[in-house]
């Protein structure tokens, strides 16, 4: 099936609600206003108004957005790749793996699958990991509720909060 783009013209610090994406999520910010989803046509839904843009994605989506975006993703069922962000971050759930590369402070509620993250510029909240994460040179604090694998840290620059691991 061939792709198609949705464009929305944003300013610089637009705030996202991704409600939800169906497969694969691949997200970078950019350094242009605007707000870029490549995916099957079909399977886009999205408007932005006010510097406010609510998306869904029921498949695989490539997204770029103004990389001091504040972003809210509810939903991602597949594996997740997110990066160059200077905004806020929330995640409710990701069910399968998650890597955060060059990202500010996040917050995930949930992640199914294996996680990393590198580079964090603030702090990294991880509520439930349900397989095993690294986590590598957060410039903040670094805090997870429960890890059920292993466990990676290193160059973690404030404090280290672990509330139950396996």
């Amino acid at each position: 099936m061939p792709k198609d783009h949705l464009t929305f013209q944003t300013g610089t610090a637009p705030e996202i609600n991704l409600t939800r994406v169906g497969g694969n999520l691949r997200l970078s910010g950019w350094d242009r206003t605007e707000i870029s989803a490549e995916g099957d046509a079909d399977e886009m839904t999205g408007q932005c108004e006010n510097d406010r843009a609510t998306l869904e994605f029921s498949n695989d989506v490539t997204l770029f957005v103004p990389e001091q975006s504040i972003l809210h993703i509810g939903q991602i069922s597949g594996d997740a790749r997110i990066k160059f962000l200077s905004g806020a971050l929330d995640i409710k759930a990701a069910l399968g793996d998650l890597e955060l590369r060059k990202v500010a402070a996040a917050r995930i509620e949930k992640v199914s699958g294996d996680f990393s993250a590198k580079k964090v510029d603030g702090d990294l909240e991880v509520g439930h990991a349900l397989a095993s994460g690294s986590v590598r040179d957060v410039r903040g604090r670094f805090s997870a509720g429960q890890v059920s694998g292993d466990l990676y840290l290193r160059g973690v620059n404030g404090a280290v909060e672990l509330k139950t691991l396996g």
